[in-house]
């Protein structure tokens, strides 16, 4: 499988790395041709606890760090807590 520019996100070494690192990505700006927006807008929620979530996600794309482990979950649902899943 061929790494996407998620996959790299979590390769900085620390948790807070990571987590700044998706916050610059969030805010960036992008260019679709037609007009430039701030993708922050429509970005997912990232939140961060020392177990995993327990919690059902609010929206699909929410993210949660965990920091005891910096292992990081995605929201594929918004149904149950087994919505969220391990990324790396």
């Amino acid at each position: 499988m061929a790494e996407t520019e998620i996959d790299n996100i979590f390769k900085s070494g620390t948790v807070n790395q990571d987590i700044a690192r998706l916050e610059s990505l969030l805010n960036s700006h992008v260019h679709d041709g037609r007009e430039t927006r701030n993708v922050n807008t429509n970005s997912p929620t990232i939140t961060s606890g020392t177990a995993a979530p327990t919690t059902t996600p609010k929206k699909v794309g929410d993210i949660f760090i965990r920091t005891d482990t910096g292992k990081a979950y995605f929201a594929k649902g918004t149904s149950s807590s087994s919505d969220w899943f391990i990324v790396n």
